[in-house]
């Protein structure tokens, strides 16, 4: 199929207000709904992120043409290929010069605690009918003065204290309770279940580039990017 010569695979996108080029689900299904509406092609399929659609009450539906990754989102897919795995913690841990910045078993282990505890919480919020729009900091779980991570129990209660913070400060308030998050996870075993299927690649990389320190070297865009190299054809298929 890739090597067909009509063929023509590409990243869809847009370009917002303020002139930064942006994806997302949205121009995807815009693309691929405008060009069947038109009759310019049904050989057309748009992939889009799985997101948190299975675990939604009511499912919802996939417009035509449109699939969604093996994964959560692109990043947990290419994450969940053991090659594509073993190239990026490989390159983390012998990349810098200074050893002490080093990935380690230990941070990765660390840095896939949070992000599936992180995804906990984002189920919880699929799962519960709450659908509220938020982004964790940094800074919940790292400390950039002394570069490492909080103790378990000042970034669970850093994570968790601030979404509770966003649910009651909704237009409608709700009170989040550690009894629904503990009924989430009971509902989908999430204690044992395979992180890329509700970690969000975007939590993931992010905790990861900030525990590689140089940020700029090891940006969550760049980690991405070597991940997408390391995919050769043939993992792909």
């Amino acid at each position: 199929f890739l090597d067909g010569s009509d063929v023509v695979v590409m990243k869809a996108g847009y370009t917002a207000k303020d002139n930064l080029v942006d994806g997302g689900k949205r121009a995807v299904q815009d693309i691929v709904s405008a060009t069947l509406q038109e009759n310019l092609t049904t050989n057309i399929i748009g992939i889009v992120d799985s997101d948190y659609r299975e675990f939604e009450q009511t499912r919802t539906e996939l417009p035509p043409h449109i699939l969604c990754t093996d994964k959560r989102d692109l990043e947990m897919s290419l994450w969940s290929v053991t090659d594509v795995r073993e190239a990026l913690v490989n390159y983390l841990s012998t990349s810098p010069t200074m050893p002490e910045r080093r990935l380690t078993l230990p941070k990765l282990d660390k840095t896939l605690e949070i992000c599936r505890y992180m995804g906990t919480i984002h189920v919880s919020n699929v799962w519960h009918g709450i659908h509220l729009q938020y982004e964790f900091k940094n800074s919940h779980y790292w400390a950039y003065r002394e570069n490492h991570f909080l103790d378990d129990t000042a970034w669970k209660a850093n994570l968790f204290n601030f979404y509770c913070s966003e649910c009651s400060s909704m237009d409608n308030p709700i009170t989040f309770t550690c009894d629904m998050m503990e009924a989430t996870i009971a509902q989908f075993s999430l204690m044992t279940r395979d992180i890329s299927e509700f970690g969000r690649g975007h939590d993931f990389l992010k905790i990861l580039s900030s525990v590689m320190i140089q940020t700029d070297t090891y940006s969550e865009d760049k980690l991405t990017i070597f991940m997408i190299d390391a995919c050769t054809k043939e993992f792909f298929s």
